[in-house]
């Protein structure tokens, strides 16, 4: 009885063992939970990060800014408003939260230092809010809540629920400083 001794080449073993990294590194993203703790920071930070963009925004060009938060897309978005055009133009953008450029040309009314800021939230956090706090977008057919931010560093705006897991939080605006207010809701 004779054994078979089976013979692989250098290249037949590259092969195999870029096939197997291709394919670990398509699913391995997948299979990797965060962390709620991870999830929640990255999550505050965001929002914080977008409010304080709306509030700068407001106070450096002396009109009113808003932040819309998407319920159905998880998305936040930041723009100057200057009246219905600048903001059917803002929920037309809605509709694509994948954009590479956003329109920052420079109109009369909008500087080109002032861009629109989309930020997409991480999976597994989700919005909700009460029906008096939502608006319909017309345009893609989402409920949105929007939040407005004066030139004064004023702010106002809705009651919002953030989803993080298993948590679920309260958003809302602090008048007087325009800094988010997130707090726990115990079950």
């Amino acid at each position: 009885m004779k054994l078979k001794i089976t013979q692989f080449t250098l290249i037949e073993l590259l092969i195999v063992i870029a096939i197997s990294c291709a394919v670990l590194g398509l699913t391995l993203p997948n299979l990797i939970v965060k962390p709620p703790g991870i999830l929640k920071k990255d999550t505050i930070v965001k929002i914080e990060t977008s409010f304080k963009r709306a509030r700068l925004m407001a106070m450096a060009s002396g009109t009113t800014s808003e932040l819309v938060v998407d319920i159905d897309k998880n998305l936040i978005a930041v723009a100057p408003v200057q009246g219905e055009e600048d903001y059917s133009r803002l929920l037309q953008n809605l509709q694509n939260p994948e954009l590479e450029e956003l329109d920052t040309t420079p109109t009369k009314y909008k500087p080109a230092i002032f861009k629109e800021v989309h930020e997409k939230m991480p999976n597994g956090v989700s919005f909700d809010a009460d029906d008096e706090a939502l608006t319909e977008n017309l345009a893609t057919s989402t409920s949105i809540a929007r939040f407005h931010f004066y030139a004064d560093g004023e702010a106002s705006g809705p009651q919002v629920f953030v989803n993080m897991g298993t948590q679920k939080y309260t958003l809302k605006v602090d008048r007087l400083t325009g800094r988010p207010v997130i707090l726990s809701i115990e079950d």
